[in-house]
């Protein structure tokens, strides 16, 4: 539950946030500048796009597991250089998804750390 505060009014309500709501309901989760990247995919592949980057890299434009590389942990080798900024990397991302769709990445059906 968050509270929602009125400045004018200086009133808080609590207010809950439902879950079917994935950019309301994540925001607790990743920061300004991940959603922003998150918000570069078409509204009906957000939510996967968020579970997925966050499984996989934690939306970490620098992690690595030694040969997938960035926030959706992509192989170079497959897919060609991995930007470096998280906004490059959601636009490749994007377009590996609409050619394959979000099978080549095993977390896109979730992980412990990301509450379905």
């Amino acid at each position: 539950m968050m509270a929602v505060c009125v400045a004018l009014l200086l009133v808080c309500l609590p207010v809950t946030v439902p879950q079917d709501d994935p950019i309301a309901y994540r925001t607790n989760v990743l920061s300004a500048d991940q959603w922003a990247a998150i918000e570069l995919f078409s509204e009906d592949q957000r939510y996967i796009a968020a579970r997925t980057g966050w499984c996989e890299g934690r939306l970490n434009p620098t992690s690595t597991n030694g040969t997938h590389i960035g926030s959706w942990q992509v192989n170079p080798y497959y897919w060609g250089q991995v930007p470096d900024d998280l906004p490059g990397q959601a636009y490749q991302v994007r377009e590996i998804v609409a050619l394959y769709g979000w099978g080549p990445w095993d977390a896109r059906n979730g992980c412990p750390d990301w509450p379905d």
